[in-house]
Formats: structure tokens, sequence, C-alpha cells
């Protein structure tokens, strides 16, 4: 079985219609992230959640997770044109590229000793190039309100359940069909002081499988190796310095969306109208990650975009698009 974590152990997607043109958008998308994410600053009379005390990568793991933070992160990826063909038809389709930003801001809430919650909001926006005539949509939006809560008991023992309300939909011009509803139920256990399991399941009610299992496990190999099997972001760690480590493993993204009413009539497929997409995608390839501060990291990799599908999964049609090299660049925040 692939292993797969939930939402709550990645990151944050209410629909509006944002009528300002890409670049301007992506800034105000920062903006609004960086206003969002300041309220996450401890008020005047206010202690910040505590830190749990972590001796390796396991214990660390636990501690992100059940420990809840303050802050925002941001990510863009991009890939270079592939070849698309049309799933078992052998249809040429043309080269299709793509480049997606998205914002997370969450804002932490300690509810007593063991107990935390979290609020947020989730903004994505994916950008396709399509060179010929590929049924792929030239962008994609979604706008979420991530809701978290968090349980750590005293022992080795905790868990993590999200709930996220938002719209997914083309070119963000969401209608009360567009409305999405994902969640997930995370175990967490603390097998050995080297190694944590977690298993639960997850759901996503625009999802061509509504209901997956998910799963995973950090595991220490010595005292700079650490083995991270989770999803999104499955990789060997290596930790070159308390600031500065690399990495080789993968990134998964997924989404899914409905399209326009009438997005399938250009393309002469009425069926896909108002149809439901799932996107799909792996990048493989090595990175690093660098804490200049305590805080703030910045990561950044490299590599080959493969097992790339776009499918209209309830209209019966899918797109299915070469490898392609592709690059990955995150920022992230704390406080």
């Amino acid at each position: 079985m692939s292993v797969k974590l939930p939402h709550a152990v990645q990151r944050g997607g209410l629909g509006v219609r944002l009528a300002v043109p890409g670049v301007q958008r992506t800034w105000l998308l920062l903006a609004v992230a960086a206003a969002f994410s300041a309220l996450g600053a401890p008020l005047p009379g206010e202690t910040a959640p505590a830190a749990q005390v972590a001796t390796g990568a396991a214990a660390q793991a636990m501690s992100d997770w059940v420990e809840l933070r303050n802050g925002y992160d941001t990510e863009f990826d991009a890939s270079a044109d592939a070849g698309a063909t049309a799933t078992g038809r052998g249809q040429n389709l043309g080269a299709v590229s793509d480049r997606t930003f998205e914002v997370d801001a969450a804002r932490s809430i300690q509810l007593g000793p063991e107990w935390a919650a979290s609020v947020g909001v989730r903004v994505a926006d994916s950008h396709q190039s399509a060179r010929g005539n590929a049924p792929v949509p030239a962008e994609l939006g979604s706008v979420g309100l991530p809701l978290d809560l968090r349980w750590r008991g005293a022992g080795a023992w905790g868990w993590v359940a999200e709930i996220v309300p938002g719209f997914n939909a083309q070119n963000f011009q969401a209608g009360g069909a567009d409305f999405d509803l994902s969640g997930s139920f995370v175990g967490l256990w603390r097998a050995a002081p080297g190694l944590l399991v977690a298993a639960g399941v997850e759901f996503d009610t625009f999802g061509s499988y509504p209901i997956l299992p998910a799963g995973g496990l950090v595991y220490e190999l010595g005292s700079d190796w650490t083995a991270r099997i989770l999803f999104p972001d499955p990789r060997i760690v290596y930790r070159c310095t308390p600031a500065f480590s690399l990495y080789a493993g993968a990134h998964f993204q997924y989404g899914s969306y409905r399209v326009t009413k009438r997005f399938g009539e250009r393309y002469g497929l009425p069926q896909l109208d108002h149809a439901l997409l799932s996107v799909e995608q792996t990048m493989y390839g090595p990175g690093l990650t660098w804490e200049p501060i305590h805080g703030v990291v910045v990561e950044g990799s490299a590599g080959v975009e493969a097992d790339r599908h776009l499918d209209y999964f309830r209209a019966g049609y899918a797109v299915d698009l070469r490898a392609a090299a592709a690059f990955r660049l995150t920022f992230q925040v704390s406080f």
C-alpha cells in the first residue's frame, strides 16, 4: 500500500472570484497570508504554546504534528513542456507545462496541557500552458479554511484531526457546486525512541477515491540520517549541520477541481462540461533545506516530474503527460 498521509499532516484550500491578473494575484495572496499569520504572534499577556522537548527526528516529528505552530508557508512548483496523450486512445494532444503557487497561513490555540487547535487559510493557484488540443484548464484555484484539533498524551500516543471546507474550481469562478469538503484523522504512536508510526484515514468529496487509508513512519537511521516516509514528501535526509540538510526523495501533488459549465465544448468533448478533474503528479529528485535563523526555513529541490495524470474520472476521459524537468521552492516562517 502506498504511503499517503492526509492534509492535516501537509498544508492548507471558501470560494471567491479573484478578478486580478495572475502576477498581481500572486502578491495579493502573499499579503493576505502575511496579514493572517501575523495574528499568530503572542498577544499582550498571552503565552505562546510551549514546544515539546525533542531529542531526535522521530520525537521532533511527533512535536511538529501535535504541537501547532503559528506562521505561513509559500510554495512554488514549475515543470517544463511535456507531451500529452489521451489515455487509452493513443491520441497526441500536444505539450503541456505547469506552475503552481500556494500560500498557507495558520493560527494556533492552546486548549490545555494536552490539547491544541488551529484555524487557517489556504490558497492555491495553478496555471497550465497547453500547446495543442489537450483539454487542460489554463487555471485552477482553491481556497479553503483548514481547522485542526490535536492531542498529545503524556505517553507515546497522539492524534491529529482536520476538516477543510473550501471551493476548488477553474479560474477561481466558484459556485455552490464547487464546494468541497475534505478531512482526515491520523493516530500517532512513538513505538521506540527513534521510531514514529502513523495510521488513519482521509476523505475528500471531490476525490476520485473519496476515502483512503493513511499511514507513514519516521525512522532514525543514525545520528545524522533519517527516513521520513511521510506524504506528501517521503525522503531520506542527511543532516549536515544543525541549520543545513540534504535529502533525496519525492514530492506528491494531488488536487481535485470542478471545471466550468462549458469547458468541454471547445474541445468537442461535451462530457467534460462541469466535470470533476483529479490532478496527480510526482516530482523525484534531490533537495536541500536551510534554516538561516530560528523559525525561517528555505527549501529547494529539482528533478523529474513523472506520473503526471489529469483524470476527468466521472466523465471517462483522462490525459497522461510525459515526464518533464521540474523544480520546487518553499519558504516557511514560524512565530
